[in-house]
C-alpha cells in the first residue's frame, strides 16, 4: 500500500499480473488498484495535507495576534492617561439600546450616587459615591478626572456641582469618547486589506462627525446665550429711548425664537448662518445705543431751562456705569414724590420752591413737599 501511495506500482503487477498464463485478463487486482489510487491518492491524502496546511496557517495567524494584542496591551498600560470610568462606561455602552433606554439607565445610576437626595453630586461626593459601586478593579476619581471630565467647571450647573440633567451630559460625553477610544483600538487587529476594516472606518468617521456637530451646537448656544444676555443689558439701558412700547420679554422672546428657527433650518451652513445673524446683531446694538444717545437730554446741561417729565424719564445712565439711576424708578413714585424728585433735578427757581429743602440735602423735603399743589 504504501508503494501504491508514492507511485511506485511495478512491483504490484509483478506479483499480481493483470494476464493470466492463458492469455485472459484478470480484472479483478486491476479494479483494486486504480479503485486504491483515486480513494487513497487522489482524494484523502490530498484532503489530508489541506487539512494540515490550513491548521498551520491558522497556528501562525493565531501566534502574530497574540503578538500584536501584547504589545498593544503593554503600550496601553504604560500610558499615563486612562480614564478611570473605563469599567462604567464599558457597562453602559453594553446595556444601552436606545436614547431613552440610556437617559433611563443615567437617571437611575445618578439616584444611587446621590444618597442624600440633595440633586446634586460635588467633586467630592462624585469620587466617594463613585468608588462604591461594584467593579473590580475599583473606580478612583482625582479632583484633576472630575475637572476634566466637567471641562473645568463648564458642564456643572451654577452650584458647581452635577445636577440630573449636568450628570447625565457628562457621561453621555464619556461614553462617546469610550466607544470612539474603542473602535481605533479594534482597528489596530486588522490588515488593511480586510473589507471590514472599511465598515469600521465608516462607523468611526460618522462617529466623530457626530461628536464635530454636537461641540459645535454646544459652542453656538453658549454664543447665543452670550449675545442675548448682551441684548439683554443693551435693551434695559436704551428701552426708555428707544421704544418704550416694546417690552423686553417680547423682544428677548421674539429674537430667541427666530434665532431657533434658524438654527434648526439648516444644518450645513450652521457656523455660518450664526456668526453672520451675531455679526447683524452686534450692529443692531450699536445702532439702538447710538439712537438713544441721540434722544437722550441731560438736565444737568440744561441749565436754567426748564426740563419736562418726559426728559427726566429719558435720561437714564447720569454715572456712565450702564445701570438706570432713578428714570426706572420714577414711575412709581407716588404722585407728591414724583414732584419732588423732579424739582430736585431743575431749576429751583423756576419753580419757586427754593424754601422747601428744609435740610439743605439738595431735595425737598416730604413734608415740605406735600403743601405744593400738584
Amino acid at each position: 500500500m504504501f508503494n501504491i501511495t508514492v507511485g511506485s506500482m511495478d512491483w504490484w503487477f509483478e506479483l499480481f499480473p493483470p494476464i493470466r498464463a492463458d492469455d485472459s485478463i484478470d480484472f479483478w487486482p486491476t479494479a483494486y488498484v486504480f479503485s486504491y489510487v483515486i480513494v487513497v491518492d487522489w482524494v484523502f491524502f490530498q484532503v489530508s495535507i489541506a487539512v494540515l496546511l490550513d491548521n498551520f496557517l491558522t497556528a501562525s495567524n493565531d501566534m502574530k495576534t497574540e503578538e500584536k494584542l501584547r504589545a498593544i496591551q503593554q503600550n496601553q498600560s504604560q500610558k499615563h492617561v486612562k480614564n478611570p470610568l473605563d469599567p462604567l462606561l464599558l457597562k453602559l455602552a453594553k446595556e444601552y439600546t436606545n436614547e431613552a433606554g440610556l437617559s433611563t439607565i443615567l437617571q437611575d445610576l445618578f439616584k444611587v450616587l446621590d444618597s442624600d437626595n440633595s440633586g446634586g453630586l460635588s467633586s467630592q461626593e462624585f469620587q466617594a459615591a463613585i468608588k462604591k459601586l461594584d467593579f473590580f478593579p475599583r473606580i478612583f476619581i482625582s479632583d484633576s478626572d472630575f475637572i476634566a471630565m466637567t471641562k473645568n467647571g463648564a458642564l456643572c450647573n451654577a452650584n458647581g456641582h452635577l445636577g440630573p440633567q449636568e450628570f447625565e451630559n457628562v457621561m453621555r460625553e464619556q461614553i462617546l469618547n469610550y466607544t470612539q477610544s474603542r473602535m481605533s483600538a479594534a482597528s489596530e487587529f486588522w490588515s488593511v486589506s480586510d473589507q471590514d476594516f472599511t465598515e469600521l472606518g465608516t462607523l468611526k468617521q460618522i462617529l466623530m462627525e457626530q461628536l464635530w456637530i454636537k461641540q459645535q451646537q454646544e459652542n453656538t448656544r453658549l454664543e447665543l446665550k452670550r449675545v442675548l444676555n448682551h441684548l439683554e443689558h443693551a435693551k434695559t439701558v436704551t428701552k426708555a429711548a428707544a421704544n418704550p412700547s416694546l417690552s423686553e420679554e417680547e423682544c428677548l422672546s421674539g429674537l430667541s425664537f427666530a434665532l431657533q428657527n434658524r438654527f434648526h433650518s439648516d444644518q450645513v451652513g450652521l457656523t455660518q448662518e450664526i456668526t453672520s445673524k451675531i455679526e447683524q446683531l452686534k450692529m443692531d446694538i450699536k445702532e439702538m445705543i447710538a439712537t438713544s444717545e441721540d434722544k437722550t437730554v441731560s438736565c444737568s446741561e440744561a441749565g436754567s431751562m426748564s426740563c419736562s417729565e418726559d426728559k427726566i424719564m429719558s435720561y437714564s445712565d447720569d454715572d456712565g456705569q450702564g445701570n438706570l439711576d432713578q428714570s426706572r424708578q420714577y414711575l412709581s413714585l407716588s404722585p407728591q414724590r414724583k414732584h419732588v424728585e423732579l424739582c430736585s433735578r431743575l431749576d429751583y427757581e423756576e419753580y419757586n420752591v427754593s424754601n422747601c429743602d428744609m435740610n439743605g440735602g439738595g431735595l425737598l423735603d416730604l413734608a415740605a413737599s406735600n403743601a405744593i399743589p400738584l
